[in-house]
């Protein structure tokens, strides 16, 4: 069952790629820039003023994880997760990680278009 739901939501992305792929790809970046501005630039740096940056990242990076609703990929979001909030405590900004989370995504939409 697993794998023909994944192997219908691959049908799709290939469908979206081949009539729509500047759509895919404008939002794929502003999906990336306005997650991080919430979950980084929002979320975590006022769970920081309170808790400190090590339950913040945390926290933001659970958030994050279950913000997108995919079970089978939680524990992989929630480590992306973890990596942007460190990028963002470690920097002070929220740019390296809307580059590291766009090209995240797309390395999982090629992956999922080129998928056999």
């Amino acid at each position: 069952m697993l794998e023909e739901r994944y192997a219908d939501i691959v049908q799709r992305l290939r469908q979206v790629h081949e009539s729509a792929g500047p759509v895919v790809l404008l939002s794929m970046v502003t999906a990336a820039v306005l997650e991080e501005l919430f979950f980084r630039g929002l979320l975590l740096r006022s769970l920081a003023r309170r808790l400190g940056s090590g339950w913040a990242v945390a926290i933001s990076a659970v958030a994050f994880g279950v913000a997108h609703q995919q079970l089978l990929q939680l524990p992989a979001l929630v480590a992306l997760g973890v990596v942007l909030g460190i990028l963002a405590v470690k920097t002070g900004r929220i740019g390296p990680g809307i580059c590291t989370h766009m090209a995240f995504n797309a390395v999982t939409i090629v992956y999922l278009v080129h998928a056999r």
